[in-house]
């Protein structure tokens, strides 16, 4: 049995003796009617008599139902009554979009299908049993408990109802109120902007005024959502970025004007206006605006200086790859920070897990290293356009990185370090002795295949046995005599390797937490 009549026989039973069905009606043929104007035949239907709900605040529903065609979703007619938006009073015909267990009542409105009237059965709960109808009115977002009015259902003519509706067809009202309405959706774009533009003062320091053009926005996208949203969110990000990007928008930046347009793209006239062209329903949204918004000003990277005169460069804003580099000098000379893993994350041994962080800060920027803090703050705007514009870029100062590390139950230590990827991962040293004290012992040849690594050098061989993700057995091989090691993790153990070992002491790494 369908949904349909499941919900049919738990409205109608107080209904089966409310007399025979009515005879179909013929829709008159109106010369002012909408291009659908040639009405179907109108059966009312024989499971479902006409309801009428109301509710505490004096809304009443109307509803007469038709008899449910093959697969073709139900149909009814609904009114609403003692209710306040522009719809009340007309009778409208309404589709049932609901589930298997539900009826989800729609009319056309505003254009688009609008929600109004749910069914539902409870099933499990305190209410097993209990038919639940709640009603929303088009434009909320609540919903309200409706209760069935039997004598008003009882009273309420089938026939008349259907003539009032063709009456409404043929008025125009319907289709008026089916409608985009434009006025109603440009004031509630407006209303929306107020936030935006009380966030776009506090991050800019002035007022940016706006614009929409209005002209170029259909019936469909003036009711997808804000256009201009978008374009205040990215100004007012580039604001907070740092005190020099600030700078530029309100340097350059003398109004906002946003229009649709099939793709995203920014242009600039003459007095200073920044024209958005936005498609809100892009899937390529609010991050490419902004980066467009970047590319535009001419600002991608900032240059921060601490205490100390140091210099860093990055783009905050990078998506934190390899290739996202930050850099870390003077304002002549500027060495590339090896990747931390993260955006805005550097590699630095002298930090909690090896990775230092730059921070947003009220003032700035900060980094957190193992002991202390660094505080950033954005240079001049002459300076960093100066800085940006002559000073070199070089490679990282510090070229190697940690390969392996094991030990023995005697306390000695068994290291290997190589050239980072950057510089081809080789040129391996392999380094023994015990703590603070380790020395680099000659290599003399390197085994690489598929059982392992044997690093052999001028005191013994180190054989390292490499899983997929990490190493699994190291041996020290004197002579006959083999010595299983313990093999640690490079991860927890790098202040070990950069402070204890001894290997590093006194060596310039260009790291930010040096």
């Amino acid at each position: 049995m369908s949904k349909f009549s499941l919900l049919a026989i738990s409205l109608g039973f107080a209904f089966a003796c409310s007399g025979p069905a009515k005879a179909p009606i013929e829709a008159p043929v109106v010369a002012e009617s909408p291009p659908e104007a040639a009405a179907p035949e109108f059966v009312a239907s024989e499971a479902m008599p006409p309801r009428v709900y109301s509710n505490d605040s004096g809304i009443t529903l109307n509803m007469v139902f038709f008899e449910k065609k093959g697969e073709e979703p139900a149909q009814a007619l609904v009114q609403f009554t003692g209710a306040s938006f522009p719809g009340a009073g007309r009778v409208m015909l309404a589709t049932d979009r609901g589930t298997t267990t539900s009826q989800n009542w729609k009319i056309q409105y505003d254009g688009q299908e609008t929600h109004i009237v749910s069914v539902r059965l409870e099933t499990n709960g305190p209410r097993v049993g209990e038919l639940m109808v709640r009603l929303r009115m088009p434009r909320s977002h609540a919903y309200s408990k409706v209760q069935l009015d039997l004598e008003a259902s009882r009273a309420l003519d089938t026939n008349e109802f259907i003539a009032t509706h063709l009456r409404h067809r043929a008025d125009g009202s319907l289709a008026t109120f089916a409608k985009i309405d434009r006025q109603f959706h440009r004031e509630k774009q407006i209303k929306s902007m107020d936030g935006r533009t009380k966030n776009l003062k506090e991050s800019c320091g002035e007022d940016i005024p706006y614009e929409i053009d209005f002209k170029s926005i259909s019936d469909t996208e003036i009711a997808g959502g804000p256009i201009c949203e978008r374009a205040l969110t990215a100004v007012t990000r580039a604001c907070t970025r740092d005190v020099g990007t600030r700078n530029e928008i309100l340097k350059h930046v003398s109004k906002i004007r946003c229009s649709h347009g099939p793709e995203n793209s920014l242009s600039q006239v003459n007095d200073g206006t920044l024209h958005f062209t936005l498609n809100y329903q892009s899937d390529k949204g609010r991050k490419q605006i902004y980066v467009m918004l970047m590319d535009h000003i001419g600002i991608r990277e900032i240059v921060l200086e601490d205490d100390k005169k140091r210099i860093v460069v990055f783009d905050p804003d990078a998506q934190g790859g390899p290739k996202d580099k930050i850099y870390l000098g003077d304002d002549k000379t500027l060495r590339h920070l090896r990747w931390g893993g993260q955006s805005r994350w550097t590699w630095d041994p002298h930090s909690r897990g090896s990775s230092a962080s730059f921070e947003r800060t009220k003032t700035g920027w900060s980094v957190k290293c193992r002991k202390k803090q660094i505080d950033f703050h954005a240079v001049s705007p002459q300076r960093r356009e100066s800085i940006l514009k002559n000073a070199t870029r070089e490679e990282s100062l510090w070229k190697r990185e940690e390969f392996s590390l094991a030990r023995d139950n005697r306390g000695i230590y068994y290291y290997v370090d190589r050239f980072v990827s950057e510089h081809g991962g080789k040129n391996f040293r392999v380094f023994k002795g015990p703590r603070g004290q380790l020395e680099e012992t000659k290599l003399v040849d390197i085994v690489d295949d598929s059982d392992g690594m044997i690093f052999a050098t001028q005191r013994g061989k180190l054989r390292l046995v490499i899983g997929s993700t990490q190493m699994q057995e190291a041996v020290w091989i004197e002579g006959k005599t083999r010595h299983k090691l313990v093999v640690l993790p490079l991860y927890e153990n790098v202040d070990l390797i950069y402070t204890g070992l001894g290997i590093y002491d006194g060596n310039l790494m260009g790291t930010v937490c040096e």
